[in-house]
């Protein structure tokens, strides 16, 4: 079996723009197949049906345009990719996009203003006729919040709310979704100079998993009420130096959750306890590298690939019962920064 994944990356030290690989879903190794120029295409997002794969254009401002924009290509039945559309978000740093399961709207994270930018979709084609959301308020870190900063915006299992993570306010707020209108629902809380970023949700629903940058923390949820069931610390108690969490995933099977720390340069492994949503640390690993942006989990779970943004490698590691096992391969991806499987 041979599976393809998408990376996405920064557009510094000779990157290409949106690489497609390939992964032997036996050994784990793992080949480029071909690139595709895009500016800062820092996030992918695929269609449900993956007819089509999403992508930010993570800029300040584009073809002299304020703000950056998000662009749109068809999957061939190759996984090759052929340009569709580019939008304007409206808002600085898109950073994470998603679309609705019909393929009808799509909602884009804009991390330098803090704003939410909804376009509607026809047949692959961004609309450039978008909704913006403005996020108000900042965070008692001055360095880091001194006003919104929107990292995600997750649906949850259901598809009834979308969950939009703000690393400047400290909130992820719960917004009502339908037909490319949002309401909001309700608000999952953390300390003052957490720093929300990215969020993920139990495969039945019940429970979600958001990982703080700033604290280098997860924060468990009761997805249906939105109470906090437990924090957990990411980084082993004897590390003293500097780290934010980046990326949250969870297991193909729903028994582990994991989080990336920049900084410790690792993976950190908790145990789901199924009954009550709460986490048990199990292992922190190596990602063999620097800066670990993102990571993924290979369609049948046997494998993780980790983004190491700063050191230009996807590492490839085995994952067998919450354990993380380099097992050889690797590839060289300037600033690679998501990577996402077909």
């Amino acid at each position: 079996m041979k599976y393809k994944a998408y990376i996405g990356t920064y557009s510094m030290r000779g990157s290409k723009g949106i690489y497609l690989t390939e992964v032997d879903g036996h050994t784990g190794e793992m080949h480029i197949l071909d690139a595709y120029e895009s500016c800062n295409p820092s996030y992918l997002a695929l269609s449900r049906d993956k007819k089509y794969l999403y992508c930010v254009l993570e800029t300040e401002e584009i073809d002299g345009l304020y703000g950056g924009a998000a662009a749109s290509f068809r999957v061939n039945e190759d996984a090759t990719l052929t340009f569709i559309s580019k939008a304007y978000t409206g808002g600085t740093y898109p950073c994470h996009l998603t679309a609705d399961k019909d393929n009808r709207f799509l909602y884009v994270a804009n991390y330098g203003d803090g704003k939410l930018t909804i376009f509607p979709i026809d047949g692959g084609v961004i609309v450039n006729k978008p909704e913006i959301i403005q996020h108000k308020g900042s965070g008692p870190n001055k360095d880091r919040q001194e006003g919104p900063l929107i990292h995600c915006a997750v649906f949850d299992r259901r598809e009834e709310r979308l969950c939009v993570a703000d690393l400047g306010i400290d909130k992820a707020v719960l917004y009502k979704a339908g037909k490319g209108t949002i309401a909001e629902d309700s608000v999952f809380e953390v300390k003052p100079g957490a720093g929300p970023r990215h969020v993920v949700f139990s495969g039945n629903g019940r429970y979600a998993w958001l990982v703080c940058e700033l604290t280098n923390e997860i924060y468990a949820y009761d997805a249906q009420n939105s109470k906090c069931i437990g924090v957990y610390k990411t980084l082993p108690r004897d590390f003293s130096g500097d780290s934010t969490c980046a990326a949250i995933k969870i297991s193909q099977d729903g028994r582990f959750v994991c989080a990336s720390n920049r900084g410790h340069d690792s993976i950190s492994v908790f145990g789901v306890k199924e009954e009550t949503g709460e986490l048990t640390l199990t292992g922190v690993y190596s990602t063999r590298g620097n800066t670990p942006r993102d990571f993924s989990f290979s369609p049948d779970g046997r494998f993780l690939l980790a983004a190491n943004q700063n050191s230009d490698t996807i590492e490839v590691f085995s994952f067998l019962n919450g354990h993380l096992e380099h097992i050889g391969y690797s590839v060289n991806i300037p600033a690679p920064s998501c990577i996402v499987f077909l």
